[in-house]
């Protein structure tokens, strides 16, 4: 069932002669560049946005045209490209929270990911139903914009990524990160050796600080992301400098980098971008102040949550909910060998998912239990089902019938976490 009274301006896209929801044929299809582009529509998107829970139907969405992935793998890929688009719609941490420009994006997440009643929607948001139909649309607007910047043609005709940014980030996600306790002053000097002769070239000095802090992170990503900023900085240092800071403030340890002219640092933004995806995959950041680079990283060790499900859209959708908390993502997708790596990892917590080929939810349930390893790990089940009894009764501490929405995931976290923060927060660096 449609549900217009989400976005009303939706019904002037129903009429005779307009593209199908569901895909069409053609005896004379458009150049196909065109064609693409021509199945991002407003109707389209929050078609696509109000069943995003629904993989049988994002299959034959119009939609899935624009990913290249076959069979069931389209509509996991479609849902991907959906919550890209609306993380782009994100604004950035720094913004104010009362700050109106939070209010499309909050508008589709409370909506379409969280799932919420529209009466819930606007008691969340403090707004009229009229004001929140107008984020909303404006929202779909701004996600068709989106979309269309994500989608390139020659990517999709060589089944190839969604752009130079969307594939370093994608390969970014698939790295396996191993963060681990680093002393942030000695990482910095290892890679200020690997950048020297670059400001030599440029006749520049690199000030390093005299003191430090552990810092909690992947050594080859966090080593990027120095080498990559410093480097970048080097020409514009010509025949000055680039001094260093390292700066702890709640539970993040920040590099600050800024020229001892006084002048603002300039930041390429596709290498501000792949900075911000290697700083991310650490639970980390990368932001471009008025006179400073910032690049902050967890202090302590992240709490370890292991998904358990076999749907790729999962793990995105996961940490989506727990992003700007103190809790690191993995996944395992094939419930054969769910338990072998649990008991390698020992996460903090298991999101463990009933409906998986092969081996269902509860058969892995009852091995994680046995096993020793892993049998005093809590496990969190996630189920289309409703059957809490049987799931506590196998041994799992918390049950979550699917779809997921965040703050039912995040209340389990806290209950079975001690040190997830319900609220979360992030500390305000000047």
């Amino acid at each position: 069932m449609r549900r217009e009274e989400d976005h009303a301006s939706i019904v002037r896209y129903r009429g005779a002669g307009k593209r199908p929801i569901r895909g069409q044929t053609s005896a004379s299809p458009p150049p196909w560049s065109d064609w693409r582009v021509s199945l991002i529509t407003e109707e389209s998107v929050y078609d696509a946005l109000s069943h995003l829970s629904d993989n049988a139907y994002l299959q034959g969405h119009a939609l899935a045209e624009l990913v290249s992935e076959p069979g069931r793998h389209r509509g996991d890929s479609l849902r991907a490209l959906l919550l890209d688009a609306l993380s782009n719609l994100r604004p950035p941490d720094t913004t104010p929270p009362d700050d109106p420009a939070w209010r499309p994006w909050q508008a589709l997440w409370l909506r379409f990911v969280e799932q919420r009643a529209p009466a819930q929607v606007q008691d969340a948001m403090g707004l009229s139903e009229r004001q929140v139909r107008r984020e909303q649309s404006r929202g779909i607007t701004a996600m068709v914009g989106i979309l269309r910047d994500l989608t390139t043609a020659p990517a999709a005709v060589a089944g190839a990524e969604l752009g130079p940014e969307g594939a370093f980030r994608r390969a970014a996600n698939a790295f396996d990160v191993l963060p681990t306790e680093l002393d942030a002053r000695e990482v910095l000097e290892g890679v200020a050796g690997m950048v020297e002769r670059r400001y030599q070239d440029h006749q520049a000095a690199l000030l390093l600080p005299s003191h430090s802090h552990p810092i909690h992170a992947d050594r080859v990503t966090l080593r990027q992301v120095l080498s990559r900023v410093l480097g970048h900085l080097a020409p514009q240092a010509e025949g000055d400098a680039v001094a260093v800071r390292i700066e702890a403030r709640a539970d993040e340890v920040a590099y600050r980098f800024s020229l001892r002219s006084g002048r603002r640092p300039a930041m390429d933004p596709s290498l501000l971008l792949e900075c911000s995806y290697l700083a991310e995959i650490n639970l980390g950041r990368v932001e471009l102040g008025a006179n400073s680079v910032l690049c902050a990283f967890p202090a302590h060790r992240p709490a370890l949550l292991l998904l358990i499900d076999d749907e790729p859209a999962a793990l995105q959708l996961l940490r989506r909910c727990v992003q700007g908390r103190s809790i690191r993502v993995i996944a395992v997708d094939d419930p054969a060998d769910a338990v072998a790596e649990a008991a390698e990892r020992r996460p903090d917590a298991i999101v463990l998912d009933v409906l998986m080929p092969g081996r269902d939810g509860w058969e892995v349930l009852q091995q994680l239990k046995s096993t020793p390893e892993t049998r005093a790990i809590p496990v969190i089940v996630c189920s289309v089902w409703r059957d809490p009894d049987l799931a506590l009764t196998l041994g799992a501490a918390q049950f979550i019938r699917k779809p997921i929405t965040r703050p039912q995931l995040l209340e389990a976290l806290v209950r079975v976490l001690p040190n997830a923060d319900a609220e979360g927060s992030r500390p305000g660096w000047s």
